[in-house]
């Protein structure tokens, strides 16, 4: 009989200790604090990720005169932030006159002594380069998110959730700013544009004062850890289509006779396997380049 109560002892204590674990040591009850608060715990908990999975689309469209082209990026990463580790996986498809050219791609990216060394598999073979460890975060999930967490502004709790069977709490706001800047500068818009063989470099800081993007949330209510975002720069476009088309006619008068509209820009991404991401190695072959 002491022995049933032992075992039983230990599974209270093991069942308790999960439970604190899941609830309490995010110290905050969901359905009782503020969007603000969530936020909060939510950047505290994710700095205590060490591994993670995410897939994410991207979606793209301008139209010059009456020509439309739209870009779709679908992408599987996982990050690994202990020894810091990242693979991404997925393709870009280029959507012109009914035409859709797909191409894969492959990256892979290790840091050691300062120093990040990203393995890409282009035209089947393997290139690499290094860069600055602190160019981390361009290749991380977990700064993504950490930098998502940080840019949102004035978030609002819009209802609940299930996402791939995990209860979430929806949050929607905006993102302003220099968070906004720095989104626009990196989400690929102007690298369309700015590009030294068409002899088009647009100005700097043709990114700031841009006014507000919409950005969705959505936060776990078990983990208090983000389970999807979204990012829609639709409110933007207008006006960051003019500065572009404007630029471009100081450069070359011809475009002064061109419209020019970003049509749209949808940025989704999902994350699984918070601290349990997909193990991956580094091909040998990567490396010897």
């Amino acid at each position: 009989m002491q022995y049933l109560r032992k075992i039983l002892l230990v599974i209270i204590v093991l069942l308790l200790a999960l439970y604190l674990g899941r609830h309490f040591l995010t110290g905050i009850d969901m359905s009782k604090a503020s969007a603000d608060e969530i936020i909060a715990v939510t950047l505290e908990n994710s700095e205590n990720i060490t591994s993670i999975d995410s897939s994410s689309v991207m979606d793209l469209s301008f139209t010059v005169d009456d020509e439309t082209v739209a870009y779709h990026d679908l992408d599987e990463s996982t990050t690994f932030t202990t020894t810091f580790t990242t693979k991404s996986e997925g393709t870009i498809s280029d959507i012109y006159a009914d035409e859709t050219i797909t191409e894969p791609y492959l990256d892979y990216a290790d840091e050691s002594e300062e120093i990040m060394k990203v393995y890409s598999f282009i035209d089947d073979e393997w290139v690499s380069e290094s860069i600055p460890a602190d160019a981390r975060y361009s290749y991380s999930v977990v700064s993504d998110m950490r930098f998502i967490l940080y840019a949102i502004s004035d978030p609002q709790i819009v209802g609940t959730e299930t996402i791939n069977g995990e209860e979430t709490t929806k949050l929607e706001g905006t993102v302003s700013g220099d968070y906004l800047a720095d989104t626009v500068y990196n989400c690929g818009i102007l690298g369309i544009f700015n590009d030294p063989n068409m002899i088009l470099y647009l100005v700097p800081g043709i990114e700031e004062d841009l006014g507000e993007a919409n950005l969705t949330i959505w936060i776990s209510n078990d983990q208090v850890l983000p389970v999807r975002y979204q990012l829609d720069l639709s409110p933007i476009l207008p006006e960051l289509s003019s500065r572009i088309l404007r630029n471009m006619d100081v450069i070359d008068p011809y475009w002064s006779m061109t419209s020019l509209s970003v049509n749209d820009y949808i940025y989704d991404i999902v994350y699984s396997n918070v601290n349990q991401g997909t193990p991956f190695t580094i091909p040998a072959e990567a490396r010897i380049n």
